[in-house]
């Protein structure tokens, strides 16, 4: 009876382990930017640090898993407190005390889109956030990693 009961526990725990849901790993490259401060704004995905025409903002890994809960960029998880896993969204919110940051990834689209806004302090009110920089992203689907 008893190498029944672990011949039966070792076949339900296999199973068990193979039904978990599989990492999704994606490469997104920047399709456009925005910079915005009040008395400058300018779009491009590109800075001073790029290389031989290459963007700094492209290759950026995404990685996800709703049943984990996981929502990682570029190797930085993202606190699973501040995320929201829909259908065909995962969105990403934290407000720090002088940055908040958004994150919004269209699963359907493939389409990755982040906001960075800083306080604005030339206002007496400092709860007035003003946009800082978005960036919008294609992503593609990694084989074989």
């Amino acid at each position: 009876m008893s190498k029944h009961l672990i011949v039966m526990l070792t076949v339900f725990l296999i199973g068990a382990c193979s039904m978990q849901e599989q990492d999704t790993r994606l490469v997104c490259d920047c399709i456009s930017s925005t910079y915005e401060s009040g008395e400058e704004r300018y779009e491009s995905c590109f800075n001073s640090d790029t290389k031989e025409g290459q963007s700094v903002f492209n290759n950026k890994s995404l990685v996800f898993n709703a049943s984990k809960k996981l929502f990682m960029l570029n190797g930085n998880q993202m606190g699973q407190q501040f995320i929201t896993f829909e259908d065909n969204v995962i969105s990403y919110s934290f407000t720090g005390d002088l940055q908040k940051t958004t994150r919004y990834f269209d699963r359907v689209n493939l389409t990755l889109s982040e906001m960075f806004q800083d306080r604005d302090y030339n206002f007496t009110d400092s709860k007035v956030w003003k946009p800082y920089t978005t960036y919008h992203y294609q992503c593609r689907v990694v084989e074989g990693v």
